[in-house]
C-alpha cells in the first residue's frame, strides 16, 4: 500500500496535517474507506506509518548528501556551513512534502503513543544526518535545522532571507559566541538583512475604526489564544467571534481578511510577550527551575511564531508576517535567556547575530521537546550546555 502512503503524504503537503483523516484519503486512492481502514488502522496508526514511511524516503536523501560529504573531505566549519546550508536548501526543495510533514508534525504536538514513538525515532534519525553533516558532535545542529526549515519553506524563495540564513548557519558552525576573523565584518550585511526583511508601514484604520481600539484589542488577544491553542487553521472570523464573546459580523468589520485577523493574533501575543519581559524579573541562579507562567508565556511564544512560519507556506500573503518574526528572533535574547538564567556568556563575542542564532536553536528544541512530550527547561539547559561547550 506503498501508494497510499504516497497519497498521505501528498495530502498532507497540499492541505495541511489536519486534513489528513481517512475518508478524503480513500477517495483519493479510489478506494473505500474499509480498505484504508483495514490496512492502517485508526488516523493515529496512519500517521505513524507516514512517519515511518517518510523516514525510509529520507534515508536516501540522507545518504547522498553524507556520501557527498565524504567525498568533500571538508574540514573547516566555513566548508561545513556551506555544505549544511545546501543540504537544508536541497530537503525543502526537492524533499518538500517529507521536509514539510514532519516540521508539521512536530509543531502539532502528537498526544497519541504511537505517533510519539515513530517521531523519535525519526528525530533521532535526523540528528544523527545533521550532526555528521556539520561535522560536529552538538545538540545545537537539529533543533536549528527544524526551526530554521519551517521558514525556509515559506520564505526559501526571498534572496534577502537566504543571505541571512546562510550567516546564520556560519555562525552556528564557527561557534555562538567564539569570534572568528571571517565573521567580523558581517555586522553590516546582518543589520542590512533583518531591515530588508522588515515588513512595510502599515496602513492606518479608519477614524471610526480607531476609536473602537479596545474591541479590536478583545479580538486580537482573543485571536491569539486560538494560535497558540489549535495553530493558525483554528482561526476564523467565527471561532475568533466565539472566543471574544463578540458577534461574527464585528470580527469581519475589524478584520475583513481571514489573514488579516492571523496577523492581529500573532502581534497581540508579542505585545503581550514584550509587556511581559518589560517588567521586573530577578535574577535566578543557573541550577533555578523557571517560575510556572515563564514557560507558560515563553511557550506561546513559540508556538505563535511557528504557526506563522508554517501558514505562510500555504498561504503567501502571510509571508510578510513570518519574516517579521524570523527577522526579530534573538531581540530579547538577553533579557529571558542570558540575565534570568544565569549564563555567564562573553558579551563582546555575543553580538546580534549570535543572539539570532542562539534563539532559533532555543525555538526548535522547544518545539522537538512539546513534540516528544519532555520537560522543556531540559531542551534549553542542553542548548545551553552545548553553546558553552563549543566556545
Amino acid at each position: 500500500m506503498r501508494s497510499v502512503l504516497d497519497a498521505a503524504l501528498k495530502l498532507v503537503a497540499e492541505e495541511g496535517l489536519s486534513a489528513l483523516t481517512l475518508r478524503p484519503l480513500a477517495e483519493r486512492c479510489a478506494i473505500s474507506v474499509a480498505t484504508v481502514s483495514h490496512y492502517f488502522g485508526a488516523k493515529d496508526d496512519l500517521i505513524a506509518r507516514l512517519v515511518a514511511h517518510v523516514r525510509e524516503l529520507e534515508r536516501t536523501f540522507q545518504e547522498r548528501w553524507l556520501a557527498r560529504a565524504g567525498k568533500l573531505s571538508l574540514a573547516d566549519r566555513a566548508g561545513r556551513a556551506m555544505l549544511v546550508e545546501q543540504a537544508l536548501e536541497s530537503w525543502v526543495t526537492q524533499e518538500r512534502s517529507c521536509a514539510l510533514f514532519m516540521i508539521e508534525l512536530i509543531h502539532a504536538r502528537p498526544a497519541a503513543p504511537v505517533i510519539g514513538t515513530a517521531l523519535r525515532q525519526w528525530a533521532a534519525d535526523a540528528d544523527s544526518f545533521w550532526r555528521q553533516m556539520a561535522g560536529a558532535d552538538s545538540a545545537l545542529i537539529l533543533p536549528y535545522i527544524l526551526d530554521e526549515g519551517a521558514f525556509s519553506l515559506g520564505l526559501g524563495e526571498w534572496e534577502p532571507y537566504r543571505a541571512l540564513r546562510g550567516l546564520c548557519i556560519a555562525r552556528l558552525l564557527a561557534g555562538v559566541l567564539r569570534p572568528v576573523a571571517e565573521l567580523e565584518g558581517r555586522a553590516a550585511l546582518f543589520g542590512a538583512l533583518v531591515d530588508e526583511l522588515a515588513p512595510g508601514p502599515a496602513v492606518d484604520a479608519p477614524e471610526g475604526r480607531r476609536a473602537r481600539a479596545d474591541k479590536r484589542d478583545l479580538i486580537a488577544a482573543s485571536t491569539g489564544a486560538l494560535i497558540v491553542e489549535g495553530g493558525a487553521e483554528a482561526v476564523t472570523h467565527r471561532a475568533a467571534a466565539a472566543a471574544a464573546g463578540v458577534p461574527a459580523s464585528t470580527v469581519v468589520y475589524h478584520f475583513g481578511a481571514r489573514e488579516d485577523l492571523v496577523v492581529a493574533g500573532l502581534h497581540a501575543v508579542v505585545r503581550e510577550f514584550q509587556t511581559w519581559i518589560g517588567q521586573t524579573r530577578p535574577p535566578m541562579g543557573p541550577d533555578s527551575a523557571p517560575p510556572a507562567d515563564e514557560v507558560a508565556r515563553t511557550r506561546g511564544l513559540v508556538r505563535a511564531t511557528a504557526t506563522i512560519a508554517l501558514a505562510s507556506v500555504r498561504a503567501p500573503t502571510l509571508r510578510p508576517a513570518a519574516a517579521d518574526m524570523r527577522r526579530r528572533r534573538g531581540e530579547n535574547i538577553k533579557v529571558t535567556i542570558l540575565s534570568p538564567y544565569g549564563w555567564q556568556g562573553n558579551p563582546e563575542r555575543f553580538d546580534r547575530l549570535s543572539a539570532q542564532v542562539l534563539s532559533v536553536c532555543i525555538f526548535g528544541a522547544r518545539m522537538l521537546a512539546m513534540a516528544l512530550g519532555e520537560p522543556e527547561d531540559e531542551a534549553l539547559a542542553a542548548v545551553l550546555s552545548a553553546v558553552a561547550r563549543a566556545d
